[in-house]
C-alpha cells in the first residue's frame, strides 16, 4: 500500500449522480498503480459508485482478502488527477 485517504460519507451527497472531488496529500506513485476504494456499507449508509457501459474496460471489483475480478459492466466512474513536479523527479521519494 501507498498511501490511505479516509474520507467522509457525508462529501457524497444522494440524488443524481455527480463528480466529487476529495482532497488528499501530495504522494509520490510509480508509474503504475491501482486505486482502491473500500466503502465498508451497511443497511443505512453507503456510497454510489457510477460507471459506464464500455465493453472490455480496465475496472475490477473485489473484496478484501480475495482476489478481483473484471468488472464486467464496464469501467467505475473514478480518476485520479495527477501533477509532475517540474523542479522534481515525482517518482523519488522525499527524503
Amino acid at each position: 500500500m501507498i498511501a490511505d485517504f479516509p474520507q467522509a460519507y457525508g462529501k457524497f451527497e444522494r440524488g443524481n449522480p455527480r463528480w466529487v472531488s476529495l482532497a488528499v496529500e501530495p504522494t509520490n506513485v510509480p508509474s503504475e498503480f491501482v486505486i482502491c476504494v473500500a466503502f465498508n456499507p451497511i443497511a443505512t449508509k453507503g456510497v454510489y459508485v457510477g460507471h459506464d457501459k464500455s465493453a472490455g474496460g480496465n475496472s475490477f471489483t473485489g473484496l478484501a482478502g480475495q482476489k478481483s475480478k473484471s468488472f464486467s459492466e464496464g469501467d467505475w466512474m473514478i480518476r485520479v488527477r495527477l501533477d509532475q513536479l517540474k523542479t522534481t523527479n515525482a517518482l523519488k521519494p522525499v527524503e
